[in-house]
């Protein structure tokens, strides 16, 4: 599995946990472009994990400023492949460009983004804590080789939906699949 991870805040280093223990792994951390697209050409078919900020229009460097590390003009390289796409719309972004696996939607990684959700104002250290069990829960999916499919239902099952940010995130999470 390739796993593209982009920390550019304390937020997303809560994701962290999501490839621990997974074995054969090629981590991409904080890569540029040209390094995420030369592995993707190498590796076609292989599995693809990406976490960190982004929008509907893709996954952000590091350095927001430098744009998209995967966009529309790199999608094709993603529509062979089996993604799991965690940040902020990657949801919308697979939609967009045609592509199959688990993605979330706008999901709630710190206090601003609680806020400016409607979600209510937490503790920030709450927020990750919660982010840090979302990662623990998505690992033991992949480690168990569940179907993700069932993943969304299984995850929101074992949500503490009683934390209105934490139902948000839960709730909006998706798999599509090849027809």
């Amino acid at each position: 599995m390739i796993v593209v991870y982009v920390n550019s805040q304390e937020d997303t280093a809560t994701f962290m946990q999501i490839y621990e223990g997974l074995g054969d792994i090629t981590l991409l951390y904080n890569p540029s472009r040209e390094e995420v697209e030369t592995v993707l050409r190498e590796r076609p078919a292989e599995k693809l994990m990406c976490f960190g900020h982004g929008d509907a229009n893709g996954l952000c460097c590091a350095d927001f400023s430098e744009g998209y590390l995967i966009d529309s003009e790199n999608a094709p390289l993603l529509q062979t492949r089996e993604i799991i796409g965690i940040w902020c719309y990657a949801k919308l972004f697979a939609l967009m460009n045609d592509l199959r696996g688990f993605f979330t939607f706008m999901f709630i990684s710190n206090l601003l983004e609680s806020l400016m959700m409607g979600c209510g104002s937490y503790d920030e250290e709450v927020i990750f804590e919660e982010n840090r069990l979302f990662s623990r829960r998505v690992n033991e999916l992949i480690r168990n080789d569940v179907p993700m499919k069932e993943w969304p239902e299984t995850l929101y099952a074992s949500a503490n939906t009683d934390l209105k940010f934490v139902e948000y995130n839960y709730s909006n999470l998706c798999c599509f699949e090849y027809s």
